[in-house]
C-alpha cells in the first residue's frame, strides 16, 4: 500500500510544489529551465490498438457502471471512450538539452487521475495515487543528458492500492461520473533546478493585527552541504513595498528547513471582490553573490472570518451569493474538462454581471490558472475536496479511505492556500447528511484537522452536512424541502427562517435541482424566489444548484433535462436581480407561491407593501429608494426616501400608496428602484391588478400659469367640469401643493387648499431669482363625494444665474419647461435681459449654430429642453415658468468625428446628482462634459481620470459622448427633441470638449508646477494649467482642448511640456484621436538645442516681507512672471508684457493679487517667456 509520500528507489522525499507550464500567473520560479511535454502522446489502451490522446486529456470507460454515460455536446477539449478495461498506456519523448547539466531534473505533473506508475527510459521510478493535483519525481538519476529520454505513464485501475474488494476506491475521486474520467488531465512539464531552491511559500495576511506572516521552505537537495543567503521582499506593479533583511542559512545535504518570517504593514491596498489589489512576494537565492533560484508567488492582502452568525472580509460583513460550479464532471454539470483561460475568464465576467461574488468549486480542484483569474477578477471562492458521497465511489467508513482522504487533504490546501480568492474550505460533500453510511462524524473531523494542520487563516465548513452536529462554524444546508423540488407548503419566511442558525452563519448551498416535475420557466421562478427568501431571512451563503443557463459560454448551451429551454433576457434578470447587492424586493409578493401571479386592489384603496431593502456593499450605509406606479406609460406616483443601512444588513420598510382610478379593469407597474451616490443600483417593476368600482373621480386639472409679481407668485388654472369619464362635476375644492423637489407631491411638500375659486397667490419669494432654489406645483381636484382627481402636470419656476467674465461671456442653459410661447432662438433672447446672441451646439456637424438679432436667416427653432449658450453683457438672472419639459433625445454617435450632443438633465432626474451617474443612465456613453462660465470653458468627466466627477443639477445642460445609438431618457418625451440630420463630419477643426491627461508623479521627481501644451501642427496657441478645463495636481496633468482658440482635429499631435518645482522638464506627446478623452502613455525628456531659459533669482531668499527678483531677457519676446504656491495656484502677477533685451528686476512685496499678505512658508517664482519656462523656490519667514 502506498503511504501517499513519492518514492524514488532507495530514498523517500519531501513532496514540492507546483511549476506552470502554459500559463504562469499565480507562482513563478527564476533561473530554473522548463521543458513542456504537453501535446499530442502515444496512447494505447489495455487490450486495444495504440492511438494518439492530447495531454492533457482523458479516457473514459464504456463499460464503467454509468455505461449510458453521455458527454453533452458542451464538453470540449480531447477525450475518447475506452472499450475493454479502464487501464492505458501513455508513452513520449524528450529531448534533455546539454544546458540542464548540474541542475536537480524534475518531471512535473499537473494532474493525472487516479493510478499512475511512471518509467524513464523503461526503468519505474514512481508511482501517484489520487487525482486533480500536482506532483513532481525528481527523475535527475534517470535520465540522459544530453540526450533523447523516453516516458511511460501506466493508468491503473484494478488495483488493490487505489479499489478495495468492494471495488470502491481509497482515494478521494469526487463524483462518480468523475470516477470513470482518467487518464494524464493536466501538463506535464521537465524543470531543471539549482540544487538549492525555494520549495515553497505560505502567506498569511491580517487586517485584524495589520501584519503579513510567512513560511519559506527551502530545500538543499544536493548530496552536500550549502550556505546560501535568503532574500525576501514584497512588490506592488513592479516596485519594492515591503521587505526583510537577508538571512545567511547553512543547509546540511538533502535538508528541507522551513524560515519563518513576520512584519507589520500599515497601509497595503486590500484585496476586494469589486478591487482585487494584488501583490508579488519574491524570495531569491544567493550563494557568492550570484543567483541561484527565485521564486514568486502572487497574493492578496485580506483577512475573511467569521464574526458571530455573520462572514467578514476585511472587518466589512460579507454575504456570499453565487453558483457551483464543477470542473471536471460530472455530466449534469459539465463545463470543460480542459477549459480555456478565455472561456473561464469570460465566465466570470458574466457571473459578476450577474451579481455573484463566489463560486464553489464542487467536489473536484480546479487547474490552478483558473483560481489565478478568480484572483484577478475578484471573484471568491469555496475550495472543496474531492471527498463526496455517492454509494459507486465512497467505501463504508473505511480506515484507508480516511488516512488516505487527509493526506490527500493536506495536499491540496497546501496547493492552493496562497490564493486571494479562496475564502472558505470545503472538507466534503454529502458524506453525513445521509447518517453513517458512509464517513463517521469522527473520520469528517479527522479531514477538517487535516486542513487546519496546513491552514489556519479559513473557516471550514461542510457542505450540506449541517453542523457536523455542533462541530462546525458554519451551518450548511443541501435541499432544505426535499430534492430535487421540494418547496414549502406554507409562507416561505416562516418555513425557511427557522433553519437559520442563531450564532453561526448559515449557508443554503445547493437547492432547485432541475426535474421534469416543475417546468423550466418555473424553475427559473423558484431558483431567484428561494434565493431571494434566502437572503431575506438571512442566510450569509447562498447557492442554488444550477445557475449555468445564466453564464453558460456556449450560446447553443441546452440543460440535458429540458433540451429546449432557451433562457430569455427576462429570466436571466430575474436572477441577476435576486442576487443584486443593492436590491429592493416586495416581500410578499412570492412568500406563498413561486409562479407569476399578480395581486389584485379595487381602485383608489391605499395600498401597503412590505419592502426589503439591501446594503450588501462595502461602503456607504445610504441608499435612496425610488417608486414608480405606472398606468399604461403614464407615471402616476413617485416616491423618494433614503434608509441607513449597516453594511451587509437589511431592513423592511412599509410604503403606501393610492391604487388609481380606472374605467375598466386595469393592470399597473410598480417599479422599485435603489441609488447609492446618485448611481442607479437595481430596477425590478412588479404588476398590480385594478379593479373598477364603479367610481368616477374629477378630471384632472389639465392647465396651470405661473406669472411673476412684484409679492411672488400668480397662480391660475382652469375649472374642472367633468370627471374622469367625462361626465358631469362637481368641485368641492383644490389642494395645490409646492415643493422645492420635482416629485414631492406630498411628503414634505407645502400644500394649500383653495375652494371656490382658480387661483392662488403664493407669496413665498424665497426661491424668486434664487438659481439654487426652484419651485415645483402640482395640483389636485377634490369633488363633493370626497374622491380625488390623479395629479396634474408638475410646473415649475427656475431660474438660472448668467454670468459674465474675462472671455466671450456665454451662459449654457436649456430650456426647462414646454412653453409655447418659447419656440425659437429669438423669443429666447426677448425672454433674457441683456442678451445679445444665442448659440446651440449641433450634434450632425460637432459644431455651432448662432442667432445674432438684426443678422437675416440665423434664427433657429428651439425645442423644450433644448440646451443653448446664451450671451449677456451684464450678470443677470434667467427665469422660466411652465410645465416641466420632459425631453428624449436621439443620440448617435458621428462617423469621423467626437460624438457629442447636447442633453439637459430632465427636471424629473434629481436622482442623477453626478456625471458618472448620468453616464450610466445613458449607458453608452463615454464622455461627459460641463461649460463652466466663470473660465469660459468645458469641465469634463473621463472615467479613468480620478477625480474628473462632477456634482449634476437637473435643468442644467451636458454634453454627452455616445458610442451607439439611444434614446435618453427612455421616460422621455418621443419628438420632443427632434433629431438633426446625419451627416458625415468634415475632417476640419472640432471645438468640441476634448481631455487629454497623463501622470505627472512616479519617478521621484518633484511635483510639477506648471505645464505648457500646444498642437504641435500649430505651436503658436499654447495652454497652461491654468487654461479653462486645464488643471495639474502632485499625480497627473489635463489638457482641455476645446479651449485651443482655433479648435483640435483627429490625429495632430498634442505636446505638453511639464516643469517640476526644480526646474527640469519632461514632455508628452500624444496623438488625439476622435475619443472624448486620450491618455498620455509616453514621456520623454526635453529635446536638446531648445533656447536656453533665462536664469532668474531672488535676493534676499529666505526673505522677510520683500525680495528683488532679477532675469536677464535676451530678446524680446511676451514675459509672464507668476508666484505660485507650493500646489502650484497662482497668487500674484508681476509681469504680464512684452520686453525687449536685457536686465529686468522686479520686487514682490509678499502680497496677492488683492493686496492681501500671505502666510509665510514656500513660494515658487515662475517665469514664462515664449516657449521658456523658469522655476524658482522661494522661502517667506515671518
Amino acid at each position: 500500500m502506498d503511504s501517499g509520500i513519492m518514492r524514488e528507489p532507495g530514498r523517500i522525499r519531501l513532496k514540492s510544489v507546483f511549476f506552470l507550464t502554459l500559463i504562469c500567473l499565480h507562482g513563478v520560479f527564476g533561473q530554473t529551465d522548463t521543458l513542456s511535454l504537453s501535446g499530442s502522446w502515444s496512447f494505447r489502451p489495455t487490450g486495444s490498438a495504440a492511438t494518439t490522446l492530447q495531454v492533457p486529456g482523458f479516457y473514459v470507460w464504456k463499460l464503467s457502471p454509468k455505461a449510458s454515460l453521455s458527454f453533452p455536446t458542451t464538453v470540449t477539449g480531447p477525450w475518447k471512450i475506452v472499450e475493454g478495461k479502464p487501464e492505458a498506456t501513455y508513452e513520449t519523448t524528450f529531448h534533455i538539452p546539454s544546458a540542464f547539466a548540474g541542475k536537480r531534473i524534475f518531471l512535473r505533473f499537473e494532474s493525472v487521475n487516479f493510478l499512475a506508475d511512471i518509467f524513464i527510459n523503461g526503468t519505474f521510478v514512481s508511482r501517484q495515487i489520487g487525482g486533480y493535483l500536482p506532483f513532481e519525481i525528481d527523475i535527475t538519476n534517470h535520465i540522459e543528458i544530453p540526450s533523447h529520454n523516453s516516458l511511460r505513464v501506466d493508468i491503473k485501475y484494478w488495483d488493490p492500492a487505489f479499489l478495495n474488494s468492494a471495488q470502491k476506491p481509497l482515494w478521494p475521486v469526487g463524483f462518480y461520473d468523475n470516477f470513470w474520467c482518467l487518464g494524464i488531465t493536466g501538463d506535464v512539464s521537465v524543470i531543471a533546478r539549482n540544487p538549492v531552491y525555494v520549495e515553497n511559500l505560505y502567506l498569511r495576511t491580517s487586517v485584524t493585527q495589520w501584519k503579513i506572516d510567512a513560511v519559506v521552505t527551502l530545500v538543499n537537495a544536493d548530496t552536500t552541504a550549502h550556505t546560501v543567503v535568503l532574500e525576501n521582499r514584497i512588490e506592488g506593479d513592479g516596485s519594492p513595498v515591503l521587505s526583510w533583511n537577508d538571512q545567511s542559512i547553512a543547509l546540511s545535504a538533502g535538508d528541507t528547513l522551513e524560515i519563518p518570517l513576520s512584519q507589520a504593514w500599515g497601509n497595503p491596498d486590500l484585496w476586494w471582490p469589486d478591487d482585487p489589489r494584488l501583490y508579488r512576494w519574491v524570495s531569491r537565492v544567493r550563494q557568492d553573490g550570484v543567483l541561484r533560484d527565485e521564486r514568486s508567488e502572487r497574493f492578496g492582502f485580506r483577512e475573511f472570518r467569521i464574526q458571530g452568525k455573520h462572514f467578514s472580509l476585511n472587518g466589512v460583513r460579507t454575504n456570499l451569493r453565487g453558483d457551483n460550479i464543477t470542473i471536471h464532471g460530472e455530466k449534469q454539470y459539465w463545463i470543460y474538462l480542459t477549459p480555456t483561460p478565455e472561456a473561464w475568464a469570460a465566465i466570470l465576467d458574466s457571473m459578476k454581471a450577474l451579481n455573484f461574488n463566489v463560486i464553489r468549486l464542487h467536489h473536484s480542484p480546479p487547474p490552478r490558472w483558473m483560481l489565478d483569474l478568480c484572483d484577478e477578477k475578484g471573484m471568491m471562492a469555496v475550495g472543496e475536496s474531492a471527498l463526496m458521497w455517492r454509494n459507486e465511489v465512497t467505501p463504508y467508513q473505511s480506515p484507508q479511505y480516511t488516512i488516505n482522504g487527509a493526506k490527500w487533504q493536506k495536499k491540496w490546501v497546501r496547493e492552493y492556500r496562497n490564493h486571494p480568492s479562496i475564502i472558505l474550505w470545503s472538507a466534503a460533500n454529502e458524506m453525513y447528511v445521509w447518517g453513517q453510511i458512509c464517513c463517521s462524524r469522527t473520520q469528517l473531523i479527522t479531514f477538517a484537522s487535516a486542513i487546519r494542520e496546513m491552514d489556519t487563516t479559513r473557516p471550514i465548513l461542510f457542505e450540506g452536512d449541517w453542523d457536523l452536529d455542533g462541530y462546525a462554524e458554519i451551518m450548511s444546508y443541501h435541499y432544505i424541502y426535499g430534492y430535487p423540488k421540494g418547496w414549502p407548503g406554507g409562507n416561505i419566511y416562516t418555513s425557511l427562517s427557522g433553519y437559520v442558525h442563531s450564532t453561526k452563519p448559515s449557508s443554503y448551498g445547493e437547492f432547485e435541482w432541475w426535474s421534469a416535475a416543475v417546468s423550466a420557466a418555473q424553475h427559473v421562478r423558484r431558483q431567484g424566489a428561494m434565493a431571494r427568501a434566502s437572503r431575506i431571512v438571512g442566510f450569509s451563503d447562498i447557492r442554488p444548484y444550477r445557475l449555468d443557463w445564466t453564464w453558460h459560454p456556449n450560446p447553443n448551451y441546452t440543460d440535458i433535462y429540458d433540451p429546449t429551454f432557451r433562457p430569455s433576457p427576462h429570466q436571466k434578470a430575474w436572477i441577476r436581480n435576486a442576487f443584486n447587492p443593492v436590491a429592493v424586493f416586495d416581500k410578499s409578493f412570492y412568500e406563498n407561491r413561486v409562479d407569476e401571479w399578480t395581486p389584485v386592489y379595487n381602485e383608489n384603496d391605499l395600498i401597503t407593501r412590505t419592502l426589503v431593502i439591501f446594503n450588501d456593499d462595502r461602503q456607504n450605509t445610504e441608499v435612496d429608494v425610488h417608486i414608480k406606479v405606472w398606468l399604461d406609460n403614464a407615471l402616476s406616483e413617485k416616491q423618494v426616501f433614503s434608509v441607513d443601512i449597516p453594511l451587509g444588513d437589511h431592513i423592511e420598510r412599509d410604503v403606501r400608496f393610492r391604487a388609481p382610478f380606472v374605467s375598466q379593469n386595469r393592470s399597473i407597474r410598480v417599479e422599485l428602484n435603489t441609488y447609492k451616490n446618485g448611481v442607479q443600483r437595481f430596477t425590478e417593476r412588479y404588476v398590480y391588478w385594478i379593479q373598477n368600482r364603479g367610481l368616477s373621480p374629477p378630471d384632472r386639472v389639465q392647465h396651470m400659469t405661473l406669472l411673476h409679481q412684484p409679492d411672488g407668485l400668480d397662480i391660475t388654472w382652469p375649472a374642472v367640469t367633468r370627471d374622469l369619464f367625462g361626465g358631469p362635476e362637481t368641485i368641492d375644492r383644490y389642494v395645490l401643493y409646492r415643493s422645492t423637489d420635482c416629485f414631492a407631491a406630498t411628503a414634505g411638500a407645502d400644500s394649500f387648499v383653495i375652494r371656490n375659486q382658480t387661483r392662488h397667490a403664493d407669496n413665498w419669494t424665497a426661491h424668486i431669482g434664487n438659481p439654487d432654489l426652484n419651485a415645483y406645483y402640482r395640483i389636485r381636484a377634490v369633488d363633493n363625494t370626497q374622491l380625488i382627481s390623479d395629479w396634474s402636470d408638475i410646473y415649475v419656476s427656475f431660474d438660472y444665474a448668467l454670468k459674465t467674465g474675462g472671455g466671450t461671456n456665454f451662459t449654457h442653459i436649456a430650456v426647462p419647461v414646454d412653453d409655447p410661447n418659447l419656440r425659437d432662438a429669438k423669443a429666447l433672447l426677448e425672454r433674457i435681459p441683456t442678451s445679445k446672441s444665442v448659440i446651440r451646439w449641433d450634434a450632425a456637424h460637432q459644431g455651432y449654430e448662432q442667432y445674432v438679432p438684426g443678422l437675416p436667416n440665423t434664427n433657429f427653432p428651439v425645442e423644450p429642453g433644448e440646451p443653448c449658450w446664451v450671451h449677456t453683457v451684464s450678470d443677470t438672472v434667467a427665469d422660466f415658468t411652465g410645465k416641466i419639459a420632459e425631453p428624449a433625445y436621439t443620440l448617435y454617435p458621428v462617423e469621423n468625428g467626437t460624438g457629442f450632443h447636447a442633453v439637459m438633465l430632465p427636471l424629473d432626474c434629481g436622482d442623477l446628482a453626478t456625471a458618472s451617474a448620468l453616464m450610466e443612465s445613458i449607458g453608452k456613453c463615454n464622455g461627459i462634459a460641463k461649460w463652466d462660465p466663470v473660465v469660459q470653458g468645458y469641465i469634463q468627466f473621463d472615467p479613468s481620470v480620478p477625480g474628473s466627477d462632477f456634482p449634476a443639477r437637473p435643468g442644467y445642460p451636458y454634453l454627452v459622448h455616445v458610442t451607439d445609438d439611444v434614446v435618453w431618457p427612455a421616460s422621455g418625451q418621443a419628438g420632443k427633441s427632434v433629431p438633426r440630420e446625419r451627416v458625415r463630419m468634415a475632417s476640419d477643426f472640432s471645438r468640441a470638449p476634448h481631455l487629454v491627461w497623463g501622470e505627472t508623479a512616479g519617478d521621484g521627481r518633484e511635483a510639477s508646477a506648471a505645464f505648457r501644451a500646444f498642437i504641435a501642427e500649430r505651436p503658436e496657441a499654447v495652454l497652461t494649467h491654468e487654461s479653462p478645463g486645464s488643471s495639474l495636481s502632485r499625480d497627473r496633468w489635463a489638457v482641455q482642448c476645446a479651449a485651443f482658440p482655433d479648435g483640435w482635429r483627429a490625429g495632430e499631435t498634442l505636446v505638453v511640456d511639464l516643469t517640476d518645482s526644480e526646474g527640469k522638464d519632461r514632455r508628452f506627446r500624444t496623438v488625439l484621436s476622435w475619443n472624448p478623452s486620450d491618455r498620455a502613455d509616453g514621456v520623454t525628456e526635453r529635446e536638446h538645442g531648445r533656447p536656453e531659459s533665462p536664469i532668474l533669482t531672488n535676493h534676499p531668499n529666505p526673505f522677510n516681507g520683500r525680495t528683488l527678483l532679477r532675469f536677464d531677457q535676451d530678446g524680446p519676446s511676451h514675459v509672464l512672471l507668476d508666484i505660485l504656491n507650493p500646489r502650484g495656484r497662482r497668487v500674484a502677477r508681476l509681469v504680464d508684457r512684452r520686453m525687449e533685451a536685457g536686465t529686468v528686476e522686479v520686487s514682490w512685496d509678499a502680497r496677492d493679487d488683492l493686496g492681501r499678505p500671505v502666510s509665510a512658508g514656500l513660494y515658487l517664482a515662475r517665469l514664462r517667456a515664449e516657449s521658456r519656462i523658469t522655476i524658482r523656490k522661494m522661502i517667506l519667514t515671518n
